[in-house]
């Protein structure tokens, strides 16, 4: 694929989220223009924390919503969660990975302690359940679930101009939010940070799905620039 001029980057990931990959992207890539419209907002669900010896995290979301460490044990999914965990205070060790990589992590360590899954309302990788098969002890907990927004007028407009658009997408669940929005995907080129994700945004029948090599940051940002002229 021919790489695109000074494309318009569409970012469904809340402000400061995006704002943070923008500025990652912009280190790495040409010209583009970055466009905000989150599709969520992410909601306390105030559900009471059972008692735990070590917790786990999917998502900075659930650090959020998680009481403080003191200390303990974390384990979790990548790297930006892991130092979310870190100035929470967690002993925090990141499988820098996706739900898979953090299952085996945590299978290879085996420890012998009560385990709690800090997750949203959807959650994918079915962490409890496949920990508890394995013989360990696990919990989880639905400290938070994300509010569906809806686009920007601005958003909205960038998206169906004969301007090249890019979207990054960084969860399946995302895409069954945005799948609802007033929005043409057939001519807009998606990155998505993992396997799983661009499975889920082949329904929107975008031009293109490029996948990260790494549910990264990081990886996402070079993904990304590596279609942008």
């Amino acid at each position: 694929m021919p790489r695109l001029n000074n494309p318009t980057v569409l970012l469904t990931r809340p402000k400061a989220s995006s704002d943070a990959f923008v500025a990652e992207l912009t280190k790495i890539a040409g010209a583009f223009e970055p466009l905000i419209s989150p599709a969520f907002e992410i909601v306390a669900t105030d559900a009471p924390v059972i008692p735990f010896e070590v917790a786990i995290f999917t998502s900075r979301a659930g650090v959020v919503h998680a009481p403080h460490g003191l200390g303990r044990l974390a384990y979790c999914v990548g790297e930006a969660t892991a130092k979310a965990a870190q100035l929470a205070g967690y002993d925090a060790r990141s499988a820098q990975g996706g739900a898979p990589e953090l299952i085996a992590m945590i299978l290879r360590e085996q420890p012998q302690a009560a385990l709690l899954h800090f997750r949203g309302e959807v959650s994918y990788g079915n962490i409890r359940d496949t920990l508890n098969d394995h013989g360990l002890k696990c919990s989880h907990t639905i400290v938070y679930r994300k509010s569906p927004c809806a686009p920007s007028r601005d958003f909205i407009l960038g998206s169906t101009s004969t301007h090249s658009c890019i979207i990054c997408l960084f969860s399946a669940e995302t895409v069954s939010i945005i799948a609802e929005w007033p929005i043409e995907f057939s001519g807009i080129h998606v990155v998505a940070i993992s396997q799983n994700v661009a499975d889920a945004a082949r329904r929107l029948k975008p031009a293109s799905v490029t996948t990260s090599n790494a549910p990264t940051l990081g990886e996402m940002a070079a993904a990304t620039s590596r279609l942008i002229a």
